[in-house]
């Protein structure tokens, strides 16, 4: 079952080492240390070896740092036989356990493109929606000048990596309005971004344009017309990823045959209209 909560804040797949405290389905307590697959500032997904059910308070403690919160199960989101991945909520929202800084979702709308950057001087972390000038500067230069709250200066930031793992290397881990498709000036951009869709593997594919509103790409398999992904831009596999809900709106075959081209359109500003969109912890 896929756990359902209305979206608050951007989801980062980011591995944070944790140690989970609870009482299993059978009501044995537990002590496991692990890892999260992906943070929000109201919760995260977590890989556990035990079964959970539903509404089940856990404590979860960041491994390295001296802090710790209490978070509710929202439910299975998916799982095998020796490991499951639940869907947390975090039950005091004023606690940051991620120390990650998440904009509120309305500063996206002019945004091109989102990334977890941190600070080369203090470490702080932020999520950042960039403009197409400020996504243009960080392709270049692998990083960009930003004001650092901590640092109270100007700093360089460079995309956010996955925290050390104490054991075990990284896991594997509405539709729009047609007339909304091209109303956007398009930024002709070569770099690499991964789709993501449910019961198939990620793909990492070369996006060709991108603008707030969505983004092409090319990619040896077929992605039909209207089916939803979710799509991280820009994408690097030792990094910290944001991937964000959206639908195919087109799907060409290219003239050498073996390859496609995808139109793709974000849910962000559907997601809003309609009060917020159904999401993954």
């Amino acid at each position: 079952m896929r756990a359902q909560v209305t979206r608050r804040s951007d989801r980062v797949a980011v591995t944070v080492p944790i140690e989970v405290i609870g009482t299993d389905i059978k009501g044995n307590q537990f002590l496991q240390q692990t890892r999260t697959l992906v943070v929000s500032r109201y919760g995260a997904s977590v890989a556990l070896a035990r079964k959970l059910a539903p509404k089940q308070e856990l404590v979860i403690r960041r491994l390295g740092f001296k802090k710790k919160a209490e978070f509710r199960v929202v439910g299975r989101i998916a799982g095998q036989s020796d490991e499951y991945v639940y869907g947390v909520m975090v039950l005091n929202p004023s606690v940051n356990l991620w120390d990650i800084e998440f904009p509120p979702l309305a500063d996206s709308e002019k945004a091109v493109a989102r990334t977890l950057l941190e600070c080369g001087d203090c470490q702080s972390r932020e999520v950042a929606h960039l403009s197409e000038i400020e996504f243009k500067v960080f392709v270049a230069d692998q990083g960009m000048a930003r004001y650092c709250r901590g640092c109270g200066a100007s700093t360089t930031w460079k995309q956010a990596l996955h925290e050390a793992l104490s054991k075990a290397d990284l896991p594997p881990a509405s539709k729009p309005h047609p007339e909304d498709r091209r109303k956007e000036v398009r930024a002709k951009v070569e770099l690499t971004a991964c789709i993501r869709q449910p019961e198939f593997d990620d793909e990492v594919v070369v996006c060709e344009n991108m603008s707030h509103g969505g983004l092409c790409f090319r990619s040896r398999n077929q992605y039909h017309k209207g089916s939803r992904i979710e799509v991280a831009v820009p994408y690097s596999p030792k990094a910290a990823n944001i991937f964000v809900s959206a639908w195919i709106v087109y799907s060409r075959e290219l003239s050498r045959g073996d390859l496609f081209s995808h139109g793709v359109a974000y849910r962000i500003r559907d997601a809003r209209s309609k009060n917020g969109a159904h999401a993954s912890a």
